[in-house]
Parts: C-alpha cells; sequence; structure tokens
C-alpha cells in the first residue's frame, strides 16, 4: 500500500507546485509611489538624460577599459554650481544637466526632496550624499547668498589655507574619507596656485541582495572581453525568479532587487557590443521587463574609475564654465581675477559579490517543466545600472568590457 500512497503524495505535490506558477503572473507588480516622487520627475528625467550621455562620451575616450560613473554625485555638483552662475554659463549647465527650463532655486528645492526619497532612513539599504566647499578666504571672498542658496543641500562650507598645501589636502581628502565610509580615500593629489575652491559631492551606498547568492553555487566561468580575448572569472549565480528580458537577437536584461525592493542592479547586454546603450534604447529594454524564472550568472565586480571629466562635459555642451575671462561664476563671490571652472574630477569605486548577503541558503527542487528557463549569463561586455526603482534615478551606470580589470 506503501507505493500508491507515495503516487497520490507526489501528485498531489506536483498539482500544487503547477497551481502555484499559473497563479503567479510574470507582469511586474506596481509599487505604489509616494506622491513626492512625482515632483522630482524632471530631476529623474535629467539625472537619466546627464548620465547615459556622459558615459557615452567616457565610453568614447577610454576604449576597452571599463568605465563607472556615479550620475547622481555628478548631477548634484552641477547643481550646485548652477547657483553661483550666470548668463551663457548658467545655460550651458541647465542644458548638460537636461534642465534647460529650470531655474537654480527650482533645481535646489527638487534635489532636497530628491534625496529625502533616495536616503529614507529605513536602515537598509544605506544610501549617503555630502556636500563642501573647501575655499581659501584669503584668495575668495563668499556672497553671502550663494552660501544661503546651498542650504538645501546642507552643504558644509570649510576655510583653509591653500599655501599650507599638506594640510588642505588632509582636510579635504580625510572629509572624503569618512563620507565614503573609507571606499574613496582620496580625490585631490594636489592644489595649484590658481586654485581658490572645491565644491565637492560625496556619495556612499550600501544594500544587500533580496535573495542571497550561495558562495556554494559561485563558479569559475570564460568571460569573452571587448578585444575578444577569453579570461577565466569568478562568477555567482543561480535560479532567480526577477525581472528579465531576452529578445530574438540575444540582447538580455535582467534587474535584481535589493533587499527592500527600492532599489535594484540592472545588467544589459547587447547583442552588438559596437552597439550604443542610450537613454532610449535603455528605457526600451526596461519597459520589456517580465517576472519570469532565469538562471542568472554575472560576473563577480571590484571597479575602481577615476578621470578628470572636463573633456567630456565640454563635448556636451558645457564650455564656457570652463573659459578664463568668458565663465561668469560672479555669483559665488569675489577673487582678484575672474573666477572658472579647473577641473572636475570624478572617482568611483564599486563592488559587487556576496558580501552583506544575509541567509545564505542552497535548495534544489528538480522539477519537469516544458520549457527550460532562459539563462542569462553575462560573460561578454555588459552595462550596469544601479537605480532607485520608483524614481528611476541611475545611482551608479557603467560598462564593464573586463572584469578582472581593476
Amino acid at each position: 500500500m506503501k507505493k500508491p500512497t507515495m503516487i497520490l503524495l507526489n501528485a498531489i505535490l506536483l498539482i500544487i507546485i503547477f497551481q502555484s506558477c499559473s497563479d503567479n503572473s510574470n507582469e511586474i507588480p506596481v509599487i505604489e509611489e509616494p506622491k513626492e516622487t512625482t515632483k522630482v520627475e524632471q530631476l529623474s528625467e535629467g539625472n537619466q538624460f546627464l548620465g547615459w550621455n556622459l558615459l557615452n562620451q567616457e565610453i568614447a575616450a577610454t576604449q576597452d577599459k571599463n568605465v563607472i560613473i556615479s550620475p547622481l554625485s555628478i548631477q548634484i555638483a552641477l547643481h550646485m554650481a548652477a547657483n553661483g552662475a550666470k548668463g551663457a554659463t548658467l545655460d550651458e549647465i541647465l542644458e548638460v544637466i537636461g534642465c534647460k527650463s529650470c531655474d537654480p532655486k527650482s533645481i535646489n528645492e527638487q534635489t532636497r526632496l530628491l534625496t529625502q526619497i533616495l536616503s529614507q532612513k529605513s536602515g537598509h539599504p544605506t544610501l549617503s550624499l555630502s556636500n563642501g566647499f573647501f575655499y581659501d578666504n584669503k584668495k575668495l571672498t563668499l556672497n553671502p547668498t550663494f552660501q544661503s542658496s546651498l542650504v538645501d543641500y546642507d552643504c558644509a562650507f570649510q576655510s583653509s589655507d591653500f599655501n599650507n598645501q599638506n594640510g588642505s589636502l588632509s582636510l579635504i581628502n580625510n572629509w572624503v574619507k569618512e563620507k565614503t565610509n573609507g571606499k574613496i580615500d582620496k580625490i585631490l593629489t594636489e592644489i595649484q596656485a590658481e586654485d581658490i575652491a572645491f565644491l565637492i559631492n560625496a556619495l556612499y551606498f550600501k544594500a544587500s541582495w533580496k535573495e542571497a547568492f550561495s558562495e556554494y553555487l559561485s563558479t569559475k566561468r570564460e568571460f569573452t572581453t571587448s578585444k575578444g580575448i577569453k579570461k577565466q572569472t569568478d562568477f555567482i549565480g543561480s535560479y532567480r525568479d526577477v525581472p528579465n528580458y531576452i529578445d530574438q537577437n540575444k540582447s538580455m536584461v535582467v534587474d535584481i532587487p535589493f533587499k527592500d525592493s527600492t532599489y535594484s542592479l540592472s545588467l544589459i547586454a547587447l547583442e552588438n557590443n559596437a552597439k550604443i546603450l542610450d537613454v532610449t534604447l535603455y528605457k526600451n529594454l526596461m519597459s520589456k521587463l517580465k517576472y519570469q524564472g532565469g538562471i542568472i550568472n554575472l560576473p563577480k565586480l571590484k571597479v575602481i574609475y577615476e578621470n578628470d571629466i572636463n573633456q567630456s562635459l565640454q563635448k556636451l555642451g558645457m564650455k564656457t564654465a570652463f573659459v578664463e575671462n568668458k565663465a561668469n561664476f560672479t555669483k559665488i563671490g569675489s577673487a582678484s581675477a575672474p573666477i572658472f571652472i579647473n577641473q572636475i574630477k570624478h572617482k568611483v569605486a564599486l563592488d559587487v559579490d556576496e558580501k552583506g548577503v544575509e541567509g545564505a541558503a542552497v535548495t534544489s527542487i528538480d522539477i519537469g517543466i516544458t520549457e527550460a528557463p532562459p539563462s542569462l549569463t553575462f560573460d561578454r561586455p555588459f552595462y550596469i545600472v544601479l537605480r532607485h526603482i520608483q524614481t528611476n534615478v541611475i545611482i551608479f551606470v557603467g560598462k564593464i568590457n573586463d572584469p578582472m580589470e581593476i
């Protein structure tokens, strides 16, 4: 009698499993968005506009290298700079950030609200944004109006004697190290004679996966770089029921949520590595995401990127700000000569691995299905997007051509 009983139990189990599967819609559930998100849609659109334009300029300038930037950090820094600009200088900054019709006061108010939305004190994930203005008061007399305009950014103003280069570098770099939790230990290596101030945004982000990747399933896989070189690379992976999409041309997208589902990490591999992923194509691909099972494999990443982004911003149309005697930053304050932007440096350090993952478990269920789940293995150059789901604000965006490059 035991054998018929076991057959009956197995049949009941299969019915329950298939019934459960049929009840689950593959549509992405609609998350009720806070009303405040509609008030920052303009900044969200500007964030994506700036992020993809700037990323593609940096990719073009550094062929076959990993590139990763923080559109949010750059956006906020330019927002603050806009408060000190006038005339063509201001117009060009607004155009580059995708907000030509905006005025700085409105941008300030929206940025304050956006910062609150992105860094809500939920305990997880962690997103902190810090702003600082470091200046030599012997070289620059601050305009009180400019100083008060950055109240919305909680910007800390600190004066330092730039003639004491070591002391000033220590002050600024220690601030950067503290605000990034030691992830970036410095941004400046020297202060030149013509430097009178540094306007800095520091961003720190940390989150755990919504569903842990087990270290037991981590393995070595072959990754084909943008140069066609095959490299043995450490991969993490498992079966996941997450938003994903594969088209007939073998472009593939997967969107992996973090613990509280307010942020996610998207991986996007195009069928043609030479094809450029811009904001239009990005939105089109993301609109096709549906919840469906898939075997997700992605390389562990440890990426550090640092560059002077002047040329990229100039190619996007922000030119006057970098030209002596043409830039108009008179709203910042007064100095012995006209004020202009000498350099904009940007540095990002980003790790993607099992660290911080809680509650690791492996469950293997051998189930017969009518169609094998798709396998999304990112073993060729791919784009990476870390975003806030409700606002679509991009925190980090980049292209990984070689995950073994540091």
